[in-house]
């Protein structure tokens, strides 16, 4: 089911190489290509984000997300990650992959940093470091950040993925009584 409803975004191609399952993009042994759209998350059906935020999959790696969400938690949710575009000029997106809805993410303020942050649809995990990719030439490029973070809970068991995004370890930070690991990726040198 398509959930999207695409009034203005920005179209890539997207291929990662270092992609794992993905049945209905691959293209060939090892390589996802497809259509990758940033959209905004007001352009996106609410049940298809409800679906994804209620996932036990998906929760299971977001110790901030509690209780139940449900039609209304959904929309004060986007209201809240819109209101980030109008104050810091960055938030997050959902990501459509040829149309289809694979999740949501980007750049959110977090403690005096732009934070990166992804949340797909399990379809969608291989996808991770194409969309990661795409998020970051946006935070160096048009954005012009000086640095971006990344924060993984401890339940996440490696941080290779971001390692291999060539974040680097910057500490721990708290939030909301949990605890986080902190990655650090500067804006390359001009």
């Amino acid at each position: 089911m398509n959930y999207a409803k695409i009034i203005y975004a920005q179209t890539t191609p997207l291929l990662d190489r270092r992609a794992r399952h993905i049945p209905s993009t691959r293209a060939a042994a090892g390589t996802v290509q497809g259509m990758l759209t940033l959209a905004r998350l007001t352009q996106v059906a609410p049940e298809a984000l409800i679906d994804l935020m209620n996932d036990p999959r998906v929760r299971r790696h977001m110790p901030l997300a509690t209780g139940v969400f449900g039609p209304a938690e959904c929309t004060a949710w986007v209201a809240a990650k819109e209101a980030m575009w109008h104050e810091h000029g960055y938030g997050p997106w959902a990501f459509l992959v040829d149309g289809e809805f694979a999740g949501w993410g980007g750049l959110q303020p977090e403690d005096g940093d732009a934070d990166l942050a992804l949340v797909l649809r399990q379809a969608f995990w291989g996808h991770g470091r194409a969309i990661a990719e795409r998020v970051l030439a946006e935070a160096f490029g048009p954005l012009a950040l000086p640095a971006v973070t990344v924060l993984l809970p401890p339940s996440r068991r490696t941080a290779a993925a971001v390692l291999r995004l060539g974040f680097r370890p910057d500490g721990e930070i708290e939030l909301a009584g949990r605890r986080f690991h902190r990655f650090r990726r500067t804006a390359p040198a001009s």
